[in-house]
Formats: C-alpha cells, structure tokens, sequence
C-alpha cells in the first residue's frame, strides 16, 4: 500500500515510520524530522498518486493547514487538490469544506478526532502529558496539593486518575449531577457544578486543569486565586480570561500535548488507528 504523510508534526512522521515497519510504502511532503533515506517529494504538486493521505491532526489551526515544514504551508485548497490522488484520507478536526471536496473528490474520508477508539487513546497521552507539565511547570508537589480539574470528559477522567494517585486534593467541577458523582467515587474530594466557578469556588486552588472548550475560567472565577496558582489550559482556543491585575495567576496554553511530549507513542496511536479503519480492499 502507498501512503502519503503531508505536513503535520513529528507524531506523523512517526506515524510513517510504524506504517513503513508494517511493509506499506511511504511518501512524506512538508512533514517533521523525516527519516534518513525516506522517499520526500518537497512540493504537494508533485505528489503522486496512493491508496492512503494521512494528513495533520487538527488539519488546521486558525483556518491555517498545520505544518513544521521549514517551507510556507500549502492552502487547505492545495491540500484539497490531493483527495483525488487517493482513495481514502485520515486527518483530524476536517473543516465543512474538506469533508465537502473529499466527497466530490470520491475519497474516502476517516477523521480521528470522531473515533472514539483514537481518542481515548489520544486522552491518555494529553493527561499524563498534562501532569508532567504541571510538576515541570509548578513549585510546588502534586502531593497534598489542592487542585481543581473543570470538565469530566476522557481527559479530565484520565487527568484526575493521575492526580489522586500522586496525592493531590481534587476537586472537580462538571456540569452534569452524574458525573460529579462518579468524580467522587473516583477519588475526588468533592465535585461541583460549573456554575459555582463564576461564585468563588476556585479559592484556595493551587493547580486549576481546564478541558472545557468553553469560556468558564474568567475574571470573576480566577480572581480569587493566589498569584502563586498555576492554570494548565488543556482545550485549545480562548477559554481563560485572566484578570487585569498585577498578581494573576499563571497561564500555561498546553494544546497538541501528544505530539510535543510523546511524538513517538502519539504516532503510533495515529498508524494502529489507520490500520484499523483501512477498507478491507485496501
């Protein structure tokens, strides 16, 4: 099987490299730390044609197609221009569009970041990725530390897992009745519902964890924190607002945390959920 590894991080030059141990041969275009001796084709226009595109995830950052490529990225029209070479393409978070022009292109389109195989997985690496930021990051141990986790989805279940086994007080604080429940069975000192944030409830934290992709850390909720206390924004986009005073806390932006602490299992991950999904007449 021919596979085309475009752009991306060095996750998916990993990927590549599971992909070629397993007897497919691959092809890298504008991708992270190739290989010595990989076949690279410089530009997407010269690209030939394949069984498989594995393309970036996300696919794109700010409507820009994401690449380490020391070259300008390609436009996701550039890219586009690829789903006829190929018969099936995986990537992540695809825009309206992409998933628009692969369905015109008739290619066959796998978006990791809706499988949830792929995201359990991706889960585990960004928690424990997460607390290794915290104690780099931090001056103070995880033990008997008093740390607040906002959401309880697979990363904030995983994240709060970690954090209880290493000694920290934890409080969660989830939107649902059920999942504060399980966040206390789980090990959680206590779990409280997100509206309690905008009233104080942060007080006293000395770690706060955010996996909400929502505007629920603002002004009002992070006020109360010491300048000392540590924010480790795990959702990506603009969901801390940090308070106009010379003593906010500390703001850690943390997305894409697989690739940049664990490239090498991050694409593994990537290449056993390729190989996975693949159509059997592949």
């Amino acid at each position: 099987m021919n596979v085309i590894v475009c752009g991306g991080d060095r996750r998916l030059t990993e990927a590549g490299r599971v992909l070629t141990a397993r007897g497919h041969h691959v092809t890298y275009c504008l991708a992270a730390d190739v290989p010595e001796g990989a076949d690279i084709c410089p530009q997407t226009d010269d690209l030939p044609s394949a069984e498989v595109l594995l393309l970036p995830i996300p696919l794109v950052r700010g409507g820009i197609f994401c690449c380490q490529a020391k070259s300008p990225p390609p436009s996701l029209s550039g890219i586009e221009m690829l789903l006829s070479r190929v018969r099936c393409c995986f990537c992540g978070g695809a825009p309206d569009r992409f998933v628009c022009a692969a369905r015109k292109s008739d290619c066959r389109l796998f978006d990791l970041l809706e499988d949830p195989a792929f995201l359990w997985e991706n889960a585990a690496l960004t928690a424990e990725a997460a607390v290794g930021l915290a104690i780099r990051e931090s001056e103070i141990s995880l033990r008997g530390a008093r740390v607040s986790v906002v959401g309880h989805g697979r990363i904030a279940r995983l994240l709060m897992r970690h954090l209880c086994a290493l000694g920290a007080s934890v409080t969660v604080f989830a939107r649902k009745p059920a999942d504060r429940a399980e966040a206390v069975l789980c090990g959680a000192i206590r779990a409280l519902p997100t509206d309690a944030l905008a009233q104080g409830a942060l007080g006293g934290a000395d770690l706060v964890f955010n996996t909400v992709p929502f505007p629920l850390l603002g002004p009002a909720a992070l006020g109360v924190l010491s300048p000392n206390a540590c924010i480790v924004e795990l959702a990506g986009g603009q969901n801390v607002t940090l308070p106009q005073t010379p003593n906010a806390p500390h703001l850690i932006e943390a997305p894409g945390l697989p690739g940049k602490w664990f490239p090498v299992s991050a694409g593994r991950a990537v290449a056993e959920a390729v190989l996975r999904l693949l159509p059997p007449d592949l």
